[in-house]
């Protein structure tokens, strides 16, 4: 994960159980169009110093651009016209942000955005290794 930066982090307070944090951790990691965040993550283990586990979040500039698409993120391309960022016309853009024409915030609303949209499946009532 070293060529691609973190862009959110989520901290899981240490009484979450590992089980627990595997399964939401599997469900963010899950590919895109079987409901997933399609994200790519990095733990950092507990120590004594923070006894809490992070989670470093990031995508591929490519699945950034994607949801932003989803999203209907609008940027002035390089004609000087106002439109959606889509996958398609990415090239239409000037690499005037952090990911193409997409500024760090822009960003960091498309990270949030597919960690919002994974929901576990309605069998799951609790989180596994809690009661």
């Amino acid at each position: 994960m070293a060529d691609i930066p973190t862009y959110v982090i989520i901290q899981v307070h240490n009484r979450c159980s590992d089980e627990a944090l595997q399964t939401i951790v599997d469900e963010l990691r899950k590919p895109w169009e079987k409901g997933g965040g399609g994200l790519v993550l990095s733990l950092q283990k507990p120590r004594s110093q923070f006894p809490d586990t992070v989670i470093h979040v990031t995508a591929s500039n490519q699945h950034i651009i994607r949801i932003a698409e989803h999203v209907e993120v609008k940027k002035i391309d390089s004609e000087g016209f106002v439109r959606p960022v889509t996958e398609d016309d990415i090239d239409s853009f000037p690499e005037s942000g952090r990911v193409g024409p997409l500024s760090l915030s822009d960003v960091q609303r498309c990270i949030l955005h597919a960690i919002h949209r994974v929901h576990f499946g309605k069998d799951i009532t609790i989180l596994p290794g809690h009661k």
